[in-house]
């Protein structure tokens, strides 16, 4: 038996994986490799409901993706890295990418911009404001220990860049308690 790779768009979180995973042994499959954005496996003797996959999948709001969308994986490995930061251990968004994705960097930041229609930068951007919200409302963290956990060299930075996004300083956004969360395969 053959292993088949497929592409998955709007997997944002490990809740999806395990979404992905029960969908794909329902349909028979053995799944060898998940990660957001893509995954391997054997497909069952015969499997000819690629059709039947993808309607099951749309249904949890996710979607099949063209072979191969680079774009779909730089979108899940960038909301991994916004919401999951102890796994890369400080590692720069732009080696992770190149990294796992055995491209140079240039060449995805371009695919990206082509495919998506936005810098990967903006992409990441708007993960992190999203992200920062998110911790902004559910935790007592200090502005000054949300700053590194979301990569950013100080609290002053964090403030500015949180500022310029949301129009508010973390402290005012905070007090407000207006925080909605956002679905992220929206940003």
């Amino acid at each position: 038996m053959e292993e088949k790779t497929l592409h998955i768009d709007n997997m944002v979180c490990d809740r999806c994986k395990l979404v992905v995973r029960g969908i794909l042994e329902e349909f028979g499959w053995e799944v060898h490799y998940l990660e957001l954005g893509e995954v391997s496996g054997i497909a069952p003797l015969g499997f000819d409901a690629k059709d039947k996959l993808a309607e099951r999948l749309q249904a949890v709001g996710f979607a099949l993706a063209k072979e191969g969308s680079l774009s779909t994986r730089m979108k899940g490995l960038i909301i991994d890295y916004v919401h999951n930061e102890s796994k890369w251990n400080n590692r720069v968004l732009s080696e992770v990418l190149a990294t796992a994705l055995n491209r140079s960097y240039g060449f995805l930041s371009r695919s990206f911009s082509e495919e998506v229609g936005r810098t990967i930068e903006d992409f990441y951007q708007a993960h992190r404001i999203e992200r920062a919200s998110q911790l902004l409302h559910q935790t007592d963290l200090p502005i000054s220990e949300i700053a590194p956990l979301l990569r950013y060299g100080t609290a002053a930075h964090f403030s500015n860049s949180f500022r310029r996004h949301t129009g508010q300083s973390p402290s005012t956004f905070r007090k407000s308690g207006t925080y909605v969360p956002k679905d992220l395969t929206k940003i």
